[in-house]
């Protein structure tokens, strides 16, 4: 069935990801297409539900071993799958273009079949007015939302489709009251469901005729993450991932020139960097333009001596035209390093201790803050630096969860590093 592919394929890709696990990667691009070859219909731009090898099921066509019909939730949970796979899976994947391609297919269907007065779509998704009687369905709908809204912030199909999102979130709002309990009540979504029909006569009516149902006030809570998913990436925009960023940099004077290191976590969203100069009370300048090596790290060498200081800053110029800036590095006739920033073990079991080192500081106050990927704090540290490093081994609160955590040190109000660890 179409919607199986959520409950293993992101995690995989995830976990390919993480672990440098290649077979995970390929299981989970594999697997994704495998279905798309199956059920895609590229008239339309849709999924069918499910399909049969063996073409022995009630449900399957006897040629194609294929169902009948379009469902919402059924192909919400595909395009959920497809964007969180491609969140995961590096650009130089040879599966890559294929999935960006298919996701790209199956906006244009999910555009066409929205509902213009509501921004929902139908149970049956490409059958709005058919007899008996269509509905419009809340869970599938938040699913096309969080698809939609996710491919755009990444870049993946163009910003007109934002409209696509807003109008489907707009319209699940809409769907959302108050329970007597006081609490939020999702309304009208299908309830736990398998593939049905036994014909292209009946196909559609057995999936219509099987009615929406509300949460709480049934025992299906379908409805609950489907919305949960689509708040988080229309209402928290930005607050879901943690952010790209320079894992670390600095500098120092090699023989009377500019030597910078830098690095970069997720380089696979770099399409590459510049490195811009500024003098003594004067505004930064483009200096170099450095290709993407896929290792993450990398050293620079100014050409030109330094001459009393020099001030560099690394741009990261993402795929999708997003600039990132790296600290300020400033170095000195005298050997002078940048903020460095050491975090081991990463990533780190949950009772274990970690160890944060900086080094090539300036002297003076900053705070060290272990933060949750939405931003609540759970550990921060003041210090004051009279030479130029500092190592700290930290003991995480109890109970700390697993996940992704975002470490930055300030001077001051001002941000000089960020990283992220995993706690697993």
């Amino acid at each position: 069935m179409l919607d199986g592919i959520y409950m293993a394929h992101p995690f995989l890709a995830c976990y390919g990801r993480i672990f440098n696990d290649q077979t995970a990667l390929d299981t989970a691009a594999n697997q994704a297409l495998l279905l798309a070859s199956h059920l895609h219909n590229a008239t339309v731009h849709l999924m069918y539900h499910a399909y049969d090898h063996a073409r022995t099921r009630a449900w399957a066509s006897a040629s194609t071993g294929v169902s009948y019909e379009v469902w919402s939730r059924g192909m919400g949970w595909y395009v959920m799958a497809l964007v969180d796979i491609l969140k995961y899976l590096p650009h130089a994947h040879p599966k890559y273009n294929s999935l960006l391609l298919l996701l790209q297919d199956l906006a244009i269907g999910i555009q066409a079949n929205q509902d213009p007065g509501t921004g929902l779509w139908y149970q049956v998704v490409n059958k709005p007015s058919g007899s008996p009687a269509n509905y419009l369905e809340t869970s599938g709908s938040a699913m096309f939302v969080y698809a939609i809204q996710t491919a755009v912030d990444s870049g993946w199909i163009s910003n007109s489709y934002s409209p696509v999102a807003q109008n489907g979130w707009n319209g699940i709002l809409s769907k959302i009251s108050t329970h007597a309990d006081g609490g939020p009540q999702v309304n009208d979504f299908a309830p736990a469901m398998g593939v049905q029909g036994t014909s292209a006569v009946n196909a559609y009516a057995a999936y219509v005729n099987i009615l929406p149902v509300d949460v709480p006030g049934s025992a299906h809570p379908h409805g609950y993450a489907a919305v949960l998913m689509a708040a988080l990436v229309m209402e928290l925009s930005g607050m879901s991932t943690l952010p790209l960023q320079f894992r670390y940099t600095g500098g120092n004077n090699t023989n009377g020139y500019a030597q910078l290191q830098w690095a970069f976590d997720e380089e696979d969203q770099v399409a590459h960097y510049k490195v811009d100069k500024a003098g003594a009370g004067s505004v930064f300048r483009e200096e170099a333009t450095i290709s993407v090596n896929q290792n993450n790290e990398y050293n620079w060498k100014d050409r030109s001596p330094i001459n009393g200081y020099a001030i560099y800053r690394i741009r990261a110029i993402t795929i999708t035209g997003k600039t990132i800036f790296s600290p300020v590095i400033r170095i000195k006739d005298k050997n002078s390093e940048g903020l460095r920033v050491l975090i081991y073990p990463n990533p780190l079991f949950q009772n274990q201790e970690i160890n944060v080192q900086l080094s090539g500081m300036v002297p003076g106050n900053y705070t060290v803050t272990l933060s949750s990927a939405i931003g609540n704090r759970v550990w921060n540290r003041s210090l004051s630096i009279i030479g130029n490093s500092w190592t700290k081994t930290m003991v995480l609160p109890a109970p700390v969860t697993k996940g992704y955590y975002l470490i930055t040190v300030n001077e001051e109000r001002k941000k000089v590093f960020s990283g992220k660890i995993l706690i697993r």
